[in-house]
């Protein structure tokens, strides 16, 4: 194959696919089979406050990529819906929301991916499966914008070959395919097109293929382009077909064309910006008008002692004009895992006074788009970093927000806390008492919601 390219065998959806019962047995804790469980209630710390009636049913996702369990706890009630056993969350690769509420993830102590769903009832349950292959880690996961297909990247230790798990949403099976990297990278995928095209990161080139050729067995690319190194990821414009991807500091968004099936180099949008350099966009968020992404912009620090002074930035890529500007948003340690609606971003930092929740603009109708509007004080995680002090190995935080913009969570890292806060009032209402750890970077918090569309089609 001149790809250098294996395609796995296809999972079958028998063998594979298996719908676990829920309703009446789940709420009684029976075993869901394959070691999952949902189980117990919790007490809410705290009294919240202001309007909690009214709302459709929402939830609270919570995993640790260190505990074999995660958690769902209700919007507004803040308690305990239920905890999900046997089930390891790949943290690095995130989630995806469906249309239909189900939660997609890799659950990289099984190796399989998993869908979650909350009942009519309120009860977490897994309900479906999939076998793929990961080798103890999870890259990066993306969907088709139909939302038919999803590809997940394996973080195998094999530096010379990493696999794609592509997912087929309708029949939940799955094709894993294995790739040859040219350089030690992290395997990165887009799906875009009619029909849907392929298009993967394999260090230093873009390979393109057609989706549907590929699953039957064409392993020949339609095309290649060279691009930078440093790979962290991406973004879809669906509306201009154009994939973003990310490379290293001191060089940019690649931006490639694909409204001709095969990917074409564009142009790179830089990082350094408007007098602020260092670092990438680790994570880049869609804003919800489909024509901008955010990114947390933390320098590069020579002395990890000196984090406090460190200017955080908010790099804010235009899809339409392809230009950057980068906004001074505070300095200090921020989490690199936030989220957004379609009025507010939502991140959260230690700074040489504290804690600091900020609520940045992402309103791109607002003359203060991609600004900070308001800051709220959290408690610091027990473990935080200290100014003068190693910033490694300290706890900072991670957010998620409701899409009406009404709640935003924040958990304290390391001490089994998240913080809820009203964002009309820019208070904090209620405190969750959790049972995973969320150490450093293995926690992970994110809303469930039905009927929500997501423009942003990759998992954060």
């Amino acid at each position: 194959m001149g790809s250098g390219m294996t395609v796995r065998a296809v999972i079958n959806q028998a063998t594979t696919r298996r719908r676990v019962l829920g309703g009446a047995l789940a709420g009684a804790g029976v075993a869901l089979g394959l070691g999952t469980e949902v189980r117990g209630q919790a007490t809410l710390v705290g009294t919240p406050q202001g309007d909690m009636s009214g709302s459709e049913a929402r939830y609270l996702f919570v995993g640790d990529r260190t505990q074999a369990q995660v958690a769902v706890y209700k919007i507004p009630e803040f308690t305990l819906a239920g905890t999900v056993e046997g089930v390891t969350f790949g943290t690095h690769g995130g989630s995806l929301l469906l249309p239909d509420g189900r939660l997609v993830f890799a659950d990289t102590g099984s190796d399989e991916i998993v869908a979650l769903q909350v009942t009519a009832d309120g009860i977490p349950e897994i309900s479906d499966r999939a076998a793929a292959e990961f080798g103890g880690g999870v890259a990066w996961m993306a969907a088709d914008p139909s939302w038919r297909y999803v590809a997940i990247g394996s973080l195998q230790d094999n530096e010379e070959e990493q696999v794609l798990n592509i997912l087929d949403l309708e029949t939940f099976e799955n094709t894993p395919i294995a790739f040859a990297m040219n350089e030690p990278e992290e395997i990165t995928a887009w799906l875009l097109g009619d029909p849907v095209h392929l298009y993967v990161a394999v260090g230093g080139e873009i390979q393109s293929y057609d989706l549907g050729a590929l699953l039957a067995g064409n392993t020949e690319p339609l095309g290649t382009v060279a691009v930078e190194l440093g790979s962290h990821g991406g973004a879809t414009d669906a509306v201009n077909q154009r994939l973003y991807y990310v490379t290293g500091p001191g060089t940019g968004f690649e931006v490639l064309d694909t409204a001709a099936g095969p990917a074409a180099y564009l142009t790179q949008i830089p990082w350094d910006v408007d007098d602020l350099s260092g670092g990438q966009n680790f994570r880049p968020r869609l804003t919800q008008d489909g024509g901008h992404i955010f990114g947390v912009m933390v320098p590069d620090l020579e002395d990890p002692t000196q984090w406090a002074d460190a200017v955080v930035s908010n790099h804010v890529a235009n899809l339409t004009d392809l230009s950057a500007t980068r906004i001074e948003i505070g300095t200090g340690n921020f989490g690199g895992r936030w989220g957004i609606s379609d009025r507010y971003a939502l991140w959260a930092g230690t700074n040489a006074d504290g804690g600091t929740v900020y609520l940045l603009d992402a309103d791109a109708a607002s003359p203060t788009f991609g600004e900070t509007v308001a800051t709220m004080p959290i408690a610091l995680p027990t473990n935080a970093a200290v100014p003068g002090e190693d910033v490694t190995g300290t706890n900072t935080y991670a957010t998620a927000i409701t899409a009406d913009s009404k709640y935003g969570f924040v958990s304290i890292n390391g001490d089994s806390l998240v913080k809820v806060f009203d964002l009309e009032a820019q208070a904090e209402i209620a405190e969750i008492a959790i049972e995973l750890p969320l150490n450093g970077y293995d926690g992970y918090l994110t809303v469930i919601e039905t009927g929500i569309t997501p423009v942003d089609v990759w998992a954060r």
